[in-house]
């Protein structure tokens, strides 16, 4: 009896001056042991020459690279899924790696129940940060009130299709729109039981596509997508309602534990963690981030912050950092905390929403360069920006 082929999977693969991670990258995904795969390689736009290069010298006959002008990592996707011919498909970012059995585990998943529309697994950090991320108790009531997925999950070409693929109106929570999108279509998600997904997280914090968090973008955002998918919202009300009411109750659940570890007098830094945790909760920081100069700041301090070259806005970073810490006047391990568990005020200071590691020396690197003749200056230029120059 004549076997069965088994139908062909995608690999696509978003790449931008990825050369130093990308090689690791396609490894990983040609080492699946499902065999029938292609590898569908998105160059958008990359000047380096080490990307450059290592694209040119690929010889697989599994590979194709696509050379795009640059548009951004969702938009590449889009190319890349369009132009490929496999009945499933699986996104990985070029400086990400799976292991060798997701692909086949995912397939066999997907393959036995229709009614099942992503198949994804647990994940882990590596590089410069190391912790795990457990997906395998997300609920329906988690999708409907967050981004909690990772990109790099399985899912079919029809579905892609039939949903119009990842929304190009969205330049972030675009994947967690897409899985919506599949929600929509009355499927539902698999989570297996093991961890195939490796994502690299560099010592700034970021990662290849990584974007910073702007909290006014994201309020824009979970409008547009609630609104995109308001018969999903309404169909789910009570399971929406249930995942806000339990998001809210952990949040309670956080704040009550510092506020005990505070009302004890023999713990002073507790004390003093509740209150500049307190000040931060605030919406100040986004209010005076949108009276900060950044671009003025950027045009005349960038160029000092060489080694943050990582991070897209590095005088906005460090002066932005520096400014919390006086205003707050907290520690610099209080403030590397706080910036850890904070949303506004990483936004605030440009930095992706899931940085949450820094490396060892960042607040002695810039508390040498942030000098107070700086911080004089910047607050005198706020001042005339309309902003309070008492933050400064």
């Amino acid at each position: 009896m004549k076997q069965k082929t088994q139908p062909l999977v995608s690999i696509i693969m978003p790449c931008w001056n990825s050369g130093k991670y990308i090689r690791e990258s396609i490894d990983s995904a040609l080492a699946q042991t499902y065999e029938n795969i292609e590898l569908i390689i998105a160059d958008d736009g990359s000047d380096d020459a080490q990307t450059k290069q290592i694209l040119a010298e690929l010889d697989d006959p599994r590979i194709r690279v696509l050379h795009l002008d640059h548009q951004g990592p969702a938009a590449a996707r889009n190319v890349a899924i369009r132009a490929s011919k496999g009945t499933y498909l699986l996104p990985l970012d070029s400086d990400d790696l799976i292991d060798p059995p997701y692909l086949a585990e995912a397939i066999k998943i997907l393959a036995s129940d229709m009614t099942i529309g992503f198949v994804f697994c647990s994940a882990d950090f590596f590089d410069a940060r190391t912790d795990t991320w457990n997906l395998s108790k997300i609920t329906l009531e988690d999708m409907l009130v967050n981004s909690v997925i990772h990109i790099t999950t399985v899912f079919r070409r029809a579905d892609f299709d039939r949903v119009g693929g990842f929304d190009p109106h969205l330049q972030i929570q675009e994947d967690w729109d897409f899985w919506l999108s599949i929600l929509e279509l009355g499927r539902r998600p698999v989570c297996l039981p093991k961890t195939y997904f490796h994502c690299r997280r560099r010592a700034d914090g970021s990662s290849i596509v990584q974007r910073a968090a702007d909290p006014e973008q994201i309020c824009r955002n979970y409008d547009y997508i609630v609104g995109k998918h308001l018969r999903l919202y309404r169909k789910h009300v009570r399971a929406f309602a249930d995942g806000l009411r339990r998001k809210l109750v952990q949040e309670i659940q956080t704040s009550a534990r510092w506020r005990s570890l505070a009302d004890d007098e023999g713990n002073g830094a507790a004390k003093r963690s509740w209150d500049w945790r307190a000040h931060a909760a605030e919406d100040r920081w986004t209010l005076l981030a949108q009276q900060m100069p950044w671009e003025a700041l950027g045009k005349r301090y960038d160029h000092l912050f060489s080694e943050l070259g990582g991070i897209a806005h590095p005088a906005r970073c460090a002066i932005g950092i520096i400014l919390l810490q006086a205003q707050l006047g907290c520690s610099d391990e209080e403030i590397l905390c706080q910036l850890a568990e904070n949303p506004y005020m990483r936004a605030f200071c440009g930095l992706p929403d899931d940085w949450l590691t820094f490396p060892e020396g960042f607040m002695a690197y810039l508390h040498g360069i942030v000098t107070e003749p700086m911080l004089q200056e910047v607050a005198g230029m706020l001042h005339a920006n309309g902003g309070d120059e008492a933050h400064a």
